[in-house]
């Protein structure tokens, strides 16, 4: 086995070399140059928000339950993915804006669904699926800044 070396207080000449001359020089420039660059591309690419939501599907309709604070985010015609353990594709619904109901902690908004092989799926009173409510107008700028950080 190798012993480890020690390095007593006498011997600081290890870690007192030179520092380089462009990085006591242009370091500083470099690196505030270089964030400026990264905050100009999050604030020009746009990043959809996808908030994950619970899809409630009876016979009779199809309703997203959402939190307050995602209501208030959400739009009349909001593309909203469906995702179901019984087919492989995403079906897509349009948020009814109008027709929300609020009970206990969350908010129902009922879905427009235009495809029936969600209706054909077997279930008997109602089926619980998961979803992506997609918010396309945020930057990546508003991603990493909002207040929620969600």
């Amino acid at each position: 086995m190798k012993p480890i070396p020690v390095i007593d207080e006498t011997q600081t000449d290890f870690f007192m070399k030179a520092i380089p001359r462009w990085l006591t020089h242009y370091g500083f420039a470099g690196v505030v140059t270089l964030l400026v660059i990264l905050m100009l591309a999050a604030s020009f690419f746009r990043y959809p928000k996808k908030i994950p939501v619970r899809i409630y599907l009876t016979h009779k309709q199809v309703t997203a339950r959402v939190d307050f604070a995602t209501f208030e985010q959400v739009t009349e015609g909001m593309e909203c993915l469906i995702h179901t353990p019984f087919l492989e594709k995403k079906i897509t619904a349009h948020c009814l804006k109008k027709g929300a109901w609020a009970e206990d902690q969350f908010i129902y908004v009922p879905l427009s669904v235009t495809d029936s092989v969600l209706y054909q799926l077997p279930f008997k009173k109602a089926l619980l699926l998961n979803g992506q409510l997609s918010l396309p107008r945020h930057t990546l700028a508003n991603r990493l800044w909002s207040v929620q950080g969600k």
